[in-house]
């Protein structure tokens, strides 16, 4: 009977090494993200997290306002900028106000739990 226990514990143990072994670069990639300081609009987001989500840009975007992150102006609800998950940045060109979003390093890793959860 010991026998049986350590045999299933090697088989344990080694299909635990080959999950750390296949999510190695998803968690160096939100190591990455954590320790970022810069802000990403949500296009380079998209591109960055491309790999991990399958989601390109306009896919996104439809997730966000499904989950009911984003407006149907692709803007964040306040309570996400409260969170500091987004930052909304106004610009005026030719007397045409522009407003852009931007996510937080912060944002960025919450936002790829989230998808990753809910897809």
């Amino acid at each position: 009977e010991s026998e049986t226990q350590k045999q299933l514990l090697l088989e344990e143990n080694k299909t635990m090494n080959t999950k750390i072994q296949e999510q190695a670069p998803k968690v160096l990639f939100a190591d990455t993200v954590a320790s970022s300081s810069t802000n990403l609009t949500i296009t380079e987001y998209a591109k960055s997290v491309y790999t991990t989500t399958n989601m390109g840009r306009n896919t996104l975007f439809k997730f966000l306002r499904d989950k009911k992150i984003f407006t149907k102006a692709n803007l964040p609800y306040q309570s996400y900028i409260n969170k500091g998950y987004f930052v909304v940045n106004e610009s005026i060109h030719n007397n045409i106000i522009r407003v852009s979003t931007s996510i937080t390093p912060l944002g960025q890793q919450k936002l790829l739990e989230f998808i990753v959860k809910n897809k």
